[in-house]
């Protein structure tokens, strides 16, 4: 029991800190005939922030490279 609250303890502090950056968006799209799109976030703490973005097609033994 002690172990499954320390776990969700662990998980909560995660949400707690990954709160100040906003992604200006729900959906995007991505046209075909383009390279890139541009998607806008936004951080709304003091103090900088880090985030990271990936494309994944739900394979899990896909490498990087791979996706397209």
């Amino acid at each position: 029991m002690k172990r499954i609250a320390l776990f969700f303890c662990f998980i909560l502090s995660f949400a707690a800190h990954a709160n100040n950056i906003i992604v200006n968006g729900t959906r995007f799209i991505y046209p075909g005939n383009e390279k890139e799109i541009t998607v806008q976030l936004s951080n709304t703490a003091d103090r900088p922030a880090l985030a990271q973005a990936w494309l994944d097609n739900g394979n899990a033994d896909a490498t990087p490279d791979t996706i397209t």
